[in-house]
């Protein structure tokens, strides 16, 4: 590149280059040269029989390799460049979480304390091995700590030992039997009541709690999780004539307005210990042991929301542990606010919330089967193809991406459920700030998952 100021001679009329002028010319060309050198620098190329390893995060800080998936890559792959262009920034911007790699003694010290928690039966087999083990195959890079609970059956046992010896490799419990009366006989209800004692199976001291049907979209990062040691909470709030009345087992369990609904997100990540204190505050309130109450708030169909207590009790006696993220209902409609007493008015939320807290965050993942496109038969696919090009695939394998999306919005980290969040104008830089942290600190543990994707779809 070539910049040059051409001096002109002449009468009154001609233009003359101040020093000012000359100075912002020099600087616009310094740069342009900045930016096509890291262009240049960023190119890179993957060799054929190039091997493939997983990673994990050892006690230091440092990525370790540690098992070979025994594939290689075929082809080579070519690299452009792995700028995502996003929309700028907005005025009056509040400042988002810092992608600063996390210091070595904080990072590791957070996830050897976390595990994932999954509540499930036999009967989500082909759930979960159609949609939470392929994304995990591909995004979850991070160190794999699944606890699956199961009943205490011999068709569980019997599941419980195929998936133990099949990836992620989780760690099986069976749940002590309660009363069925406690839970009028409800697998779903059942499922709930497992959750609120966690801890009988699952000695972490953080809890990341997800369905069968939870379906990763992106390489998920300690920071969609985490502010440090802070669990994020995604919590939705806005009344609407078809919102659930999970208000309802809120307010009775807690004997406080629900300030939010939080099956909203996964993994719902919650401390252990405050999930003991909840029950040990419920049951003072009331007078009574907590199952009993758990019966009382849990009578009639989808009355209530295990995630929605523990996330309104975290709010209204631990907040200063997590980080909240308040998203607004799109379509909310604050004028049915009698209908639901239960929950706190628009005058609450114009007095805690902070600009903060109203930033939008990406999600790490999606609830399946209520997602808006989830009838697709092809799907699963496409989830895992947007997650993966922008996850690296643009600059790994190009060919199997194509240029045209890696400068549009990934609709799925701000969609959950029927409800998303792009209205917000701050979901671009938000995106943005996503993937420059997984590119810049986190590259050499997510290549060998995205590579591996490259590899499979190409035999698609």
């Amino acid at each position: 590149m070539v910049c040059f100021a051409e001096n002109v001679l002449g009468t009154t009329r001609d233009i003359m280059i101040s020093q000012r002028n000359l100075l912002l010319l020099l600087g616009f060309c310094l740069t342009a040269l900045t930016f096509t050198l890291f262009h240049m620098s960023t190119t890179s190329e993957i060799r054929d029989g190039s091997t493939l390893q997983l990673a994990r995060w050892t006690g230091t800080g440092k990525l370790e390799n540690t098992l070979e998936t025994n594939r290689t890559v075929e082809q080579s792959f070519v690299g452009n460049g792995n700028t995502i262009m996003m929309p700028i920034r907005h005025e009056n911007q509040v400042s988002v979480q810092s992608t600063e790699p996390l210091s070595s003694h904080t990072l590791p010290n957070v996830l050897n304390d976390f595990g994932l928690y999954l509540r499930m039966y036999h009967g989500k087999r082909e759930e979960y091995f159609s949609m939470l083990v392929p994304s995990m195959k591909y995004f979850w890079f991070l160190p794999v700590n699944l606890t699956v609970v199961l009943d205490d059956t011999p068709e569980d046992r019997e599941f419980g030992k195929e998936i133990a010896s099949k990836f992620p490799f989780p760690t099986i419990c069976y749940d002590r039997k309660f009363d069925p009366k406690i839970y009028d006989n409800d697998g779903y209800k059942l499922q709930q009541l497992s959750m609120f004692y966690a801890e009988e199976c699952f000695d972490q001291k953080y809890v990341g709690f997800i369905d069968t049907d939870t379906f990763f979209v992106t390489s998920t990062t300690p920071e969609l999780m985490f502010n440090r040691t802070k669990p994020l909470v995604i919590g939705r709030y806005g009344q609407h004539k078809k919102y659930k009345n999970w208000w309802i087992g809120t307010q009775m369990a807690l004997g406080k307005k629900e300030v939010f609904t939080c099956m909203n997100y996964f993994p719902v990540v919650m401390k252990v210990e405050h999930i003991i204190q909840m029950r040990r505050y419920v049951a003072n309130l009331h007078r009574t042991d907590f199952l009993n109450v758990f019966w009382n708030f849990s009578q009639g169909q989808h009355s209530f929301s295990q995630f929605s207590i523990m996330c309104n009790y975290v709010w209204y006696f631990q907040r200063e542990e997590y980080q909240f993220h308040a998203q607004l209902r799109d379509d909310v409609k604050w004028n049915v606010r009698a209908i639901h007493p239960s929950r706190q008015p628009k005058e609450y939320y114009d007095a805690h919330l902070t600009k903060e807290m109203l930033y939008p965050v990406p999600r790490s993942s999606i609830h399946f089967r209520y997602h808006p496109g989830h009838k697709d038969p092809n799907a699963i696919q496409k989830f895992i193809k947007i997650g993966a090009c922008f996850s690296g695939g643009f600059q790994w394998c190009p060919e199997q991406c194509g240029p045209a999306k890696q400068f549009t919005l990934h609709g799925e980290l701000f969609r959950f459920e029927f409800l998303n969040w792009m209205w917000d104008k701050h979901c671009g830089e938000v995106q943005r700030q996503h993937y420059m942290n997984v590119r810049t600190n986190y590259s050499e543990a997510v290549k060998p998952q995205i590579l591996l994707w490259c590899q499979d779809v190409g035999k698609l």
